[in-house]
């Protein structure tokens, strides 16, 4: 569908209308613009229309003029803008790669103030099930990497300003899996990205209340793990654009995990680690490695735990506990094949650990003794 007015007639026509209706009909136009683009790469020239009009009509960023808008928006306009987008996301269509460049263009990587608002939008979209406005999310965040700065901040806010301060949020946002399977596959990756980090020098354990959550999400739904990679993404996306690989959360579930009896005294929260390592290796016992390809967890973040389990100090009661998970973890994950790289490297770490006897079993079972020394 093509624009019925010129570039300079749509803005007069935009102007003359107050908030919220210049926002409602400037989102609808956008929509035009990226729709007008199916079939055949954005032009730069439609970008820049459809990127004005979002800084002028939408965000309130920029004056006719062009110049910086320094106002800030009320609490109100901000629920408002809230509502609208709610409302315009939620709207039936055939063409969901052109709401999806909409999103994208809405709430670019490099924008902070929006960010802030995405993180009110999809806390929102958490709280009343707006499951368009969620998967919109979870492309985007597929697409800039679950890992990558942009889908860490998104989820570390909606963690510390939405779920944390929910009350009952377990109950509240048990069927986030069944509402939305791509947003909150790639939202738990981003997840366990942010506690006990590897890169970090602190190695924070997640918060009670969000474990509760995510324990609650694997267990009643097995495959809410590899729901990225049963996805395809690429009828999603605008003409061009190019689906990025899928991440799973296994590799910072197994983490938190194994290294929970290291860092965990509290038995509550204990039994809590031990349910979800539980529906972990039922989840990775059932996974169908033939359709997914068995990427699910690279020899990398294996040996990336070995080497923190060898770090701790702690009494030996407490690696032990800490190994026997790993070698469950490893022994299923084995046997559904679901674990990509260097054998031969992770043979040789598995022989840093202190001895036990079920990663001797792995080593007999699955060869890695042959690994480390060929015939």
């Amino acid at each position: 569908m093509a624009l019925s007015l010129n570039p300079k007639e749509l803005k007069n026509s935009l102007r003359k209308k107050d908030f919220p209706a210049s926002t409602r009909y400037a989102l609808s136009q956008i929509e035009m613009i990226c729709s007008a683009n199916f079939g055949r790469p954005q032009s730069l020239h439609n970008t820049d229309l459809a990127s004005e009009l979002i800084a002028e009509f939408v965000f309130y960023e920029i004056d006719r003029r062009g110049m910086r808008n320094h106002e800030k928006p009320t609490h109100i306009h901000q629920l408002r803008l809230l509502t609208i987008f709610c409302d315009f996301f939620s709207v039936p269509t055939i063409d969901e790669a052109s709401k999806n460049a909409v999103f994208m263009l809405l709430f670019t990587s490099t924008n902070q103030e929006r960010a802030k608002l995405l993180v009110k939008l999809v806390s929102l979209a958490m709280h009343v099930g707006n499951s368009q406005v969620l998967r919109a999310t979870g492309v985007q965040m597929q697409q800039l990497s679950c890992t990558s700065q942009y889908s860490l901040q998104l989820a570390q806010a909606v963690v510390s300003d939405f779920i944390i301060l929910l009350p009952d949020a377990a109950s509240k946002l048990k069927d986030m899996p069944k509402i939305s399977p791509l947003f909150t596959a790639n939202f738990l990756t981003a997840i366990t990205e942010m506690y006990f980090n590897t890169e970090s020098t602190d190695l924070k354990p997640p918060p009670k209340i969000l474990l509760e959550v995510i324990t609650q999400w694997v267990e009643n739904y097995n495959n809410v793990c590899t729901a990225a990679l049963s996805e395809n993404l690429q009828p999603a996306l605008p003409t061009g654009a190019i689906p990025m690989p899928a991440i799973t959360p296994y590799a910072g579930l197994i983490k938190w995990c194994v290294l929970s009896p290291l860092y965990e005294t509290d038995p509550e929260v204990n039994r809590l680690y031990s349910t979800l390592h539980l529906c972990l290796l039922n989840s990775l016992f059932k996974h169908d490695w033939n359709q997914n390809e068995g990427n699910l967890i690279s020899v990398q973040a294996l040996t990336a735990i070995i080497h923190l389990i060898n770090q701790k100090q702690c009494n030996e009661e407490q690696k032990e506990k800490s190994i026997v998970k790993l070698a469950q973890i490893i022994s299923v994950a084995l046997f559904a094949k679901s674990i990509y790289g260097n054998m031969q490297e992770l043979g040789i770490q598995l022989n840093t650990l202190a001895w036990n006897r079920l990663v001797q079993i792995i080593f007999k079972e699955h060869h890695l003794d042959q690994a480390i020394h060929p015939c």
